[in-house]
């Protein structure tokens, strides 16, 4: 590159054709270049063979010596990480290089656990993530606690042993809620399920109807609640009680989404605001599978203390 005037700067792009660029214009030699799109600098070795880099490589497109594809610096605002190409090799001895991603893997990490933070208030109410948030462990709830992680984190949503339902009860307002919410906020970002649906059996029964209902968009926000309680990763269905004016429809909705979920081993926790583990008011079948389970944790009604005054 070379001076043409005090205000220009003349270099010869393709065919030989001259560009003038005003000198306001920054100037990037071809190892500025290198350096802020590869991190390599001139006379720096190649990831792969070893050999140094040179003025002649630019612009880099492979390593003249090996054909790897050269390193990328993540493109992230600030990041110095290095990005590397990935080399596979086949079964007829033959080398492929696949292009380096555009962020590092601890952004990509960082980014990752920003989105799905930011999901969490469109899974659990926004009520009870803010008393998860300052949640204190209580002798009370310990089993319940306890129980929640070895289920999630030792046996994969208990399906390590192909036990997929885990069931908490205890009196109305004694706190599994929000000890429900705190463990699956943790599930989620741990990426231990890559979704979750939150929802509790009054939506259920609600839903029921409104599947039916004459206004469409009540009648397929009604459908689709429902079909993601059934197939998401990992449901959680919360508020689980006897009352009076629940129909048999109704049963049978609750039913069949538990039901056809213990079928397909989906990990489900249920939360029943009873005394008694027994899902007999609901389903004689249903009773049959609970008590035939090994996860049934109680939450004692002294547990209410959830949360940091």
């Amino acid at each position: 590159m070379s001076a043409k005037d005090s205000k220009f700067w003349t270099f010869k792009g393709i065919d030989g054709l001259k560009i003038n660029i005003p000198q306001s214009v920054p100037r990037f030699t071809p190892e500025d270049l290198m350096q802020a799109n590869h991190g390599i600098g001139f006379g720096d070795p190649c990831h792969n063979c070893g050999r140094p880099w040179q003025a002649s490589d630019y612009p880099v497109r492979r390593c003249p010596g090996c054909g790897a594809l050269p390193q990328r610096l993540c493109t992230s605002s600030g990041c110095l990480n290095v990005c590397m190409p990935e080399r596979v090799e086949r079964e007829n001895g033959a080398v492929l290089w696949y292009e380096p991603q555009i962020y590092c893997r601890e952004c990509m990490t960082q980014e990752t656990r920003r989105s799905r933070g930011a999901s969490l208030a469109l899974i659990f109410p926004q009520r009870l993530l803010g008393f998860a948030r300052g949640y204190k462990k209580i002798p009370e709830r310990e089993g319940l606690d306890r129980a929640l992680h070895v289920w999630a984190t030792q046996q994969d949503l208990g399906r390590k042993y192909d036990e997929t339902v885990l069931l908490t009860y205890g009196s109305h307002n004694s706190g599994k809620s929000v000890a429900l919410v705190r463990a699956g906020a943790r599930i989620f970002m741990k990426s231990l399920a890559r979704s979750i649906c939150y929802i509790e059996a009054d939506e259920i029964f609600r839903c029921t109807g409104e599947k039916y209902s004459d206004h469409q968009d009540a009648r397929e926000r009604a459908r689709e609640r429902l079909r993601m309680a059934r197939d998401m990763e990992l449901t959680i269905i919360d508020g689980m009680r006897s009352r009076a004016g629940i129909t048999q429809a109704q049963k049978g909705e609750l039913t069949g989404v538990i039901m056809e979920r213990v079928r397909k081993q989906r990990p489900t926790i249920l939360a029943q605001d009873m005394d008694t583990p027994s899902l007999r008011w609901l389903d004689g079948q249903l009773d049959e599978i609970v008590e035939a389970m090994k996860w049934r944790i109680q939450c004692q009604a002294n547990a209410r203390e959830w949360c940091n005054s």
